[in-house]
């Protein structure tokens, strides 16, 4: 008796056992549950991070397509969303649809980057057209299905709080209106939403009017002046007295070049870690020139040489590379390098054209001329793929 008494016991105790077991189990996973789905759970967290993360690669893209846009603004105008945008477009791997810009207030007005465009055959400038005061548009970013609006001040970017969609009576931002008036028969223009390019036509010269316009807005008038390439004594002479930024054509001796000038007005310092407009920084490396359009593609041959020209000292410090852009796609650099600098050259560093040959057809650089009437010249080397090194 006193056995089965013990057995029953330990059944009952077995029990309450297994039921106080199951009641801690069911706690544990409610805990467990909360901590992976709940508000502040594993799963939110993880998701809060990602988004965290991906908000953190696109304000540093932004940023640094900003950098991109500034070193190659070399007319000093604004750099604006619109440039951002085509960057990040061209060469970050955005699309479209993930940058939108909409108008939050009705546009009234539009203004013209330029209202006055010099050009020579052959070369182009874009016009972008401001619509309103600037306030009435903002750009969206889509992360993780969400639009943010982007806060740009100077070079900082900020994100607002995102949005499950654009705004309810946002209009999408469309294309505005460039008509050519007079002189069809020497420049063409193209438009992509606010920026028109206008290109002039080879071996044409003249003016040119252009109407600009959106929607029913009063429209605004671009005049273009098409002229032939300045004549210059010389190379070196050209360049000490082109006062402007941007790509130049000049003639010396019946020879005609593109030069793309980077000015710079003052001392130039490079230390390695101080962006430099009309450069392109990396591991102290600056590279001078638009590899966009100063070197050749698989169609075309490069066509500018890069004209680096510091009107007061320049000053290369140890470690720190001077050199000229390069094609990604391997055909070389632009036409040459040239620095020209009006104070003292302190070179503690290295300038190198290393694997900047250019793709391009040589021809004579006529450095300076002689009292004879001569010249000191680099002559053009045969080969496509040589002799613009020697600048």
């Amino acid at each position: 008796m006193k056995f089965e008494r013990n057995n029953k016991n330990s059944k009952g105790i077995t029990l309450i056992t297994l039921v106080v077991t199951i009641i801690i189990i069911l706690i544990l996973a409610g805990i467990t549950i909360n901590l992976i789905v709940g508000k502040n759970g594993i799963f939110k967290m993880a998701q809060k991070a990602s988004l965290e993360a991906e908000k953190a690669r696109v304000i540093e893209d932004i940023e640094m397509a900003y950098i991109d846009v500034y070193t190659q603004n070399l007319d000093f105008s604004p750099v604006t969303m619109s440039k951002i945008k085509e960057k990040l477009i061209k060469n970050y791997g955005y699309t479209n649809e993930q940058i939108p810009m909409v108008a939050m207030e009705n546009i009234t007005d539009i203004t013209l980057s330029n209202s006055n465009i010099e050009l020579q055959p052959g070369m182009s400038k874009e016009v972008e057209v401001i619509l309103g005061d600037g306030s009435g548009q903002t750009y969206f970013i889509l992360i993780q299905g969400k639009y943010y609006p982007i806060n740009l001040t100077d070079s900082k970017v900020t994100l607002g709080e995102g949005l499950e969609e654009l705004p309810t009576g946002s209009e999408t931002i469309g294309d505005v209106e460039a008509r050519i008036e007079t002189g069809e028969d020497i420049i063409e223009v193209e438009v992509n939403k606010t920026i028109i390019t206008i290109k002039a036509k080879e071996d044409k010269i003249g003016e040119a009017t252009i109407t600009v316009t959106y929607g029913s807005i009063a429209p605004k008038t671009i005049t273009v002046t098409v002229k032939k390439a300045d004549e210059y004594e010389s190379l070196i002479d050209a360049i000490s007295k082109i006062a402007a930024s941007g790509v130049q054509k000049i003639s010396v001796n019946n020879e005609d070049y593109s030069m793309d000038m980077l000015i710079h007005t003052g001392d130039m310092v490079l230390d390695g870690s101080t962006q430099i407009k009309g450069a392109t920084l990396t591991d102290k490396v600056y590279e001078f020139g638009n590899k966009e359009t100063d070197v050749a593609t698989e169609t075309e041959d490069a066509k500018n040489t890069v004209v680096l020209k510091v009107e007061g000292n320049l000053t290369i410090n140890e470690g720190v590379t001077l050199t000229a852009c390069k094609s990604e796609n391997g055909y070389g650099g632009p036409k040459g390098l040239f620095i020209y600098c009006t104070g003292t050259l302190t070179n503690n560093g290295t300038i190198s054209m290393t694997a900047r040959g250019a793709k391009a057809e040589g021809q004579n650089v006529y450095l300076w001329q002689n009292e004879n009437g001569s010249y000191e010249y680099v002559p053009a080397e045969r080969s496509r793929w040589r002799g613009r090194l020697s600048m």
